[in-house]
């Protein structure tokens, strides 16, 4: 299978379950849930539909701040400019299919600032696991402080559906074992890889292998690292504000406040990786997170298809624009 062929199926794939969360999602509904649907986005205040998103926007920028700070901390000086072209450009490819933007932004600066793409990898990576805490710590808080909603949230559907499965896993030595298991065989694996590190291929992959964890490494040569946990925290609570200001385009979301917002934030950033952008799967995890705290389904459904949709419109604008600014800059070699 040729690589056209292997990356026109990816996309079908992805492509398709999003349409199919769509389907599933819609074809219950009724002519007056449709009906109030419809009848949001034409009664929404769309001043507060167009803040919110650049507020997400703006995140980006200073995602692009935190990358370059641990890029420079493993020796490169790349132009700011192309980190936030390549932080917009890999949110726009996301839509596409999940996680092709990744790979795409540590490409575009090996091209424009000659950065090799295992240490882009190490350091994008280590800011993906950061991400990971950061949301990790919402829903922390979320358990901490609205306890009862989430157990709710969680019974009325995941557990509902899969407490089989769950306390099959959770109980036993089944998932010690599993856990072990990779463990082990990954242990493995990079012991042989350090083996034939003098073999012609293999040697490549080690090489591959220890820039990705020289990147991770970053994090331990930061010359500020106060400025990094700032920057972490100010990504998230900008996060936090675009759904807030979002809240006020709807009378019945308008008096919602931090605990709402900070559900939509966890619970929303889990339905970005079911699919491609959140297609589908964002709107019906708004509409589940909000009946929560007393919000029609209906409504919550709408509003986060009003939300889902000019977050989209706003990521593919900067992405297209910001892929033909920094296009122009691919035979720069470094820039300061």
């Amino acid at each position: 299978m040729s690589k056209t062929l292997g990356n026109i199926l990816k996309l079908i794939i992805s492509l398709g379950i999003g349409i199919f969360i769509v389907w599933f999602t819609t074809s219950k509904l009724t002519p007056k849930d449709i009906a109030d649907i419809t009848g949001i986005f034409k009664r929404a205040d769309y001043k507060w539909l167009i803040i919110g998103p650049m507020i997400g926007m703006m995140s980006n920028v200073v995602r692009a701040e935190r990358w370059k700070q641990l890029l420079n901390s493993v020796g490169y000086q790349p132009s700011r400019m192309n980190v936030a072209n390549s932080v917009f450009v890999m949110y726009a490819l996301n839509l596409v299919f999940p996680r092709l933007g990744e790979v795409t932004r540590c490409t575009l600066l090996y091209k424009t600032d000659k950065i090799p793409l295992d240490k882009s990898i190490g350091t994008m990576v280590l800011e993906r696991m950061v991400d990971m805490v950061s949301i990790l710590i919402v829903g922390a808080l979320l358990m901490a402080f609205q306890y009862q909603l989430l157990f709710d949230l969680l019974n009325n559907t995941i557990l509902s559906h899969y407490s089989g499965s769950i306390k099959q896993l959770t109980t036993g030595y089944g998932g010690i074992m599993l856990i072990v298991a990779m463990i082990t065989v990954g242990s493995a694996l990079l012991y042989f890889l350090y083996y034939m590190r003098d073999h012609h291929i293999l040697g490549k992959v080690w090489q591959f292998i220890t820039g990705i964890l020289h990147g991770l490494a970053s994090i331990l040569k930061l010359d500020n690292p106060l400025l990094f946990i700032f920057y972490s925290f100010l990504i998230w609570f900008m996060y936090f504000m675009m759904i807030y200001f979002c809240f006020l385009s709807l009378p019945e979301t308008a008096h919602l406040g931090v605990w709402p917002g900070m559900a939509c934030l966890f619970f929303g950033g889990f339905a970005f990786i079911i699919s491609p952008g959140g297609l589908g799967a964002y709107p019906a995890t708004m509409g589940a997170v909000l009946l929560l705290y007393k919000v029609a389904f209906t409504v919550g459904f709408g509003f986060g298809w009003l939300v889902w949709s000019f977050q989209t419109a706003s990521v593919i604008l900067f992405g297209v624009i910001s892929f033909i600014l920094v296009s122009r800059n691919f035979s720069v070699t470094t820039k300061s």
